[in-house]
């Protein structure tokens, strides 16, 4: 038995979204090598994983139960039972996988920031406003796929024409990621 392709494609905008929400910041393997030798490496990867839970971990479940309910409201035919499955266990799979994502990606905020930077960020985002800004750019990395997503399709319609204008062609074919 396979999950429905609703199912499925509802799992993967919703993981979408969350490698959004995280901006997924990668660090140079140069720099990951600097820090292999790197004495305070250790505090800071602590400081990066505690800076990561405020900017994501700490308020990630309601967002992840909003967009479970906006994908089940596009699951019309899934059962009554399908829908408290998926109710009670997506949060728990994108708890599990947020934490296991921010374990790997602490390393490459350490490597890339201070402690002094770590330590000032931490102390922004635990303040009201800081958490107040941390719950609304989780929310805004939502919207920002979608129109990332029209903006690259209209981008493609647009060197479409364009190629075929200068190659005489009927049809274009490009791939794109897509949203839904």
């Amino acid at each position: 038995m396979t999950l429905p392709q609703g199912f499925q494609e509802s799992f993967m905008r919703i993981l979408t979204a969350l490698a959004l929400c995280l901006g997924l910041f990668m660090v140079a393997p140069a720099a990951q090598a600097q820090a292999q030798a790197d004495p305070g490496l250790e505090r800071r990867t602590e400081l990066a994983d505690r800076y990561m839970r405020l900017t994501l971990g700490d308020d990630m479940r309601p967002l992840i139960e909003s967009l479970i309910e906006e994908e089940l409201a596009n699951l019309p035919d899934l059962s009554p039972q399908e829908r408290a499955w998926y109710r009670q266990n997506m949060p728990v799979f994108f708890e599990a996988f947020m934490n296991a994502l921010i374990a790997d990606m602490a390393p490459h905020y350490a490597a890339s920031m201070t402690e002094e930077e770590l330590a000032a960020a931490i102390e922004f985002y635990s303040s009201p406003v800081g958490r107040s800004i941390a719950r609304k750019e989780l929310m805004l990395q939502v919207d920002f796929e979608t129109e990332m997503y029209a903006a690259a399709e209209a981008m493609a319609v647009d060197i479409q024409a364009k190629y075929c204008a200068a190659f005489d062609c009927d049809e274009f074919s490009m791939v794109l990621p897509s949203a839904k």
